[in-house]
């Protein structure tokens, strides 16, 4: 019976570790705040960046950053163009259809000004124009990355040069 214990408790203190660590909201929130301080230093390093079709497309190359500004997709897009920017309220932005868009630098000026005929809220107020153009990056390469979604929208444009 005294032998048992020798197994019963590591067993115990690693239940109460695994419970501190998955289940502390606390310890989650810190986790969270410094992931969110960690990834607006990355984007607050690159300085401002313009708007050009050049640099758009350095930056949907990057995989990490591409990463980061999703987080800020899903907090300020995703309400009306879906998680996966396939379309809600707003339009699918995985198709190759688009509505104001004809030219890839458009899309930072239609997150930048908005198109309130459209229902397209400005962002330019609320974002940092380092934000958008990497925002406006990582809506360029939603294109084609869902097979579904909502109808397309507006006119076929050419694919993205390089």
């Amino acid at each position: 019976m005294r032998n048992i214990w020798i197994f019963i408790l590591p067993l115990l203190i690693i239940a109460a570790m695994a419970y501190l660590i998955l289940f502390d909201s606390e310890s989650q929130e810190q986790l969270k705040d410094t992931l969110l301080f960690q990834q607006e230093a990355q984007i607050l390093a690159l300085g401002e960046l313009e708007p050009n079709q050049e640099t758009i497309i350095r930056y949907m190359k990057n995989e990490d950053l591409m990463q980061t500004i999703s987080v800020v997709f899903r907090a300020e897009c995703s309400t009306c163009h879906g998680n996966e920017g396939d379309g809600l309220a707003g339009p699918n932005l995985c198709d190759d259809t688009y509505v104001l868009v004809k030219k890839l630098p458009d899309i930072f000026e239609v997150i930048s000004k908005g198109s309130i005929s459209k229902g397209m809220l400005p962002f330019s107020g609320s974002l940092s124009k380092t934000k958008i153009v990497l925002l406006s990056a990582y809506v360029a390469n939603l294109r084609n990355s869902v097979p579904s979604g909502k109808y397309a929208e507006g006119t076929s444009i050419p694919p993205w040069t390089n």
